[in-house]
């Protein structure tokens, strides 16, 4: 025989629906949960150090991109395991700016991108202050009421976990494309150009002779933000399992990647000129 249905079990049932729903739209606010359960848990000041927590961990990424010098005579062994275990590192730390990017909060998503553009300064100027000149820098790949309301609240919150077709998908943004065809058909545009934008921004503008490494680190930390800000954003579109989206966002990357290395054959003397695009 079932359980009859209490008050307090209904409120631990409710509880648990709002841990375990996820956004499918950016929002603002503080209500919302940071890769640990109950944190920041609606409250101002831990959703400050939570937003802090997400900078430094993004800022880290970059920083932690440019691999540890292994000195000559070091075993190959060693040196192997050194730089395998900062990788190791960072790729703990990017999937944990990934899962909190997945929050849809707008905060969030906001800090993780100037946490990026930070690390990425910091990367650069260390290399434009040091290096004899800027072709010396090496190019960075740059590589969340009533029954009625809640039915609708659940609708919007709930993800997919398969994918799908059809138009009945939210975007980004809450009530886009709405189940409507035209809005359908510009929403998966926009995904297009999204993509393509992060391929044909992940070639950094060339730093002049002479120009001050701050001057020069803050030009391409600034693409590099742009960059990482629509590559999040292709991310959470890719994040709604529809096909149609998955499709052109894989389109897109294909076509802006077409764009880089048709620019750069085009205007190399020869093959060995084009530097090779992670």
């Amino acid at each position: 025989m079932p359980k009859p249905m209490t008050p307090e079990s209904m409120s631990n049932d409710s509880m648990y629906m709002k841990d375990m729903v996820m956004h499918m739209s950016f929002f603002w606010g503080k209500d919302v949960t940071i890769l640990f359960q109950g944190w920041p848990d609606n409250n101002l000041g831990m959703y400050i150090l939570a937003l802090a927590f997400v900078f430094f961990l993004s800022a880290a990424v970059e920083i932690l991109s440019v691999s540890p010098i292994v000195k000559m005579g070091t075993s190959p062994v060693v040196g192997g395991l050194t730089q395998a275990s900062v990788y190791a590192i960072r790729m703990a730390l990017a999937y944990m700016v990934m899962l909190s990017v997945m929050s849809f909060n707008l905060g969030v998503f906001i800090v993780a991108v100037a946490g990026h553009a930070f690390g990425l300064f910091v990367v650069k100027y260390r290399a434009l202050a040091t290096a004899s000149s800027p072709a010396d820098v090496p190019t960075k790949p740059m590589t969340p009421e009533s029954m009625s309301n809640d039915s609708m609240y659940m609708k919007d919150m709930v993800m997919h976990m398969s994918f799908f077709w059809g138009k009945d998908v939210t975007i980004l943004f809450q009530g886009w494309p709405d189940n409507n065809l035209g809005m359908y058909i510009l929403a998966l545009a926009f995904v297009f150009f999204l993509s393509a934008a992060v391929e044909i921004l992940s070639v950094s503008p060339i730093v002049k002779m002479g120009t001050s490494p701050v001057v020069g680190g803050l030009t391409q930390a600034s693409v590099y933000a742009i960059r990482m800000a629509l590559a999040y954003m292709v991310m959470l579109s890719v994040m709604s399992f529809n096909l149609g989206v998955f499709i052109v966002a894989v389109a897109g990357h294909a076509f802006g990647l077409f764009v880089v290395k048709y620019r750069a054959l085009a205007t190399a003397s020869s093959p060995a000129d084009v530097p090779t695009k992670v």
